[in-house]
């Protein structure tokens, strides 16, 4: 296929059901597939070339399994988008698992947007500790309530606003040392957290009555 682009709002409001996106295709326009009521499944090519998606791309859709290969497990796996924008998982109350891996080609996720995946249904979202993530937005987890903990990868250096707020059943959070780290007062609001693990270096602007914060070396 030579398709590269599949434009914004080329499917939304649709009665699609599942689709197949080519390898050769490299970006998702904004509200593609937006209030796709009876989509459930995204096909993509073990090997997809998709670079970028766009804001609110799949926004009251009813996806439960989408971006490269998910699993038996519903897991679904990001393995080369750069960013994913504002409102992209808005909504989407059967996506439960995210594995976001390393990429060769140095196509990895850099930034979790805002409101990413807010009011998903989402319990675990797995980091491998060399992903170069830089930045986790406002709201991107915002209400998650079967979370429960989150490992923060090493190249992170800011966390910002309501980030994890109202995560009900989040407990832990585990950063791995690093050197810049700006975590916003407000990161963890609404949870369990009892203890964060942070570095040294961290700007920390919360306060420390909420839970106990544990300085790493």
């Amino acid at each position: 296929s030579l398709l590269t682009n599949i434009d914004g709002y080329a499917f939304a409001q649709s009665g699609l059901t599942s689709i197949d996106i080519p390898k050769s295709v490299h970006i998702i326009g904004s509200h593609t597939f937006s209030k796709c009521l009876s989509l459930k499944k995204l096909n993509f090519s073990h090997n997809s070339e998709l670079r970028r998606v766009g804001s609110n791309a799949f926004v009251g859709s009813n996806i439960s399994q989408c971006m490269f290969t998910p699993d038996e497990k519903g897991i679904t796996t990001i393995s080369n988008i750069i960013d994913i924008p504002p409102f992209s998982f808005f909504g989407c109350q059967n996506l439960k698992s995210i594995l976001i891996n390393n990429d060769n080609d140095g196509n990895e996720l850099k930034r979790i947007s805002s409101y990413a995946f807010e009011y998903s249904n989402l319990k675990s979202i797995s980091f491998p500790q060399g992903l170069h993530l830089e930045s986790i937005g406002t709201y991107a987890f915002f209400n998650l309530s079967k979370l429960t903990n989150i490992q923060i990868p090493l190249a992170v250096t800011s966390i910002e606003a309501n980030a994890f707020r109202d995560c009900s059943s989040l407990t832990s959070v585990l950063f791995y040392c690093t050197s810049m780290a700006n975590i916003s007062s407000s990161a963890f609001v609404g949870t369990n957290v009892s203890r964060i693990d942070v570095p040294v270096t961290v700007n920390y602007t919360g306060s420390v009555e909420r839970f106990e914060v544990q300085f790493c070396s």
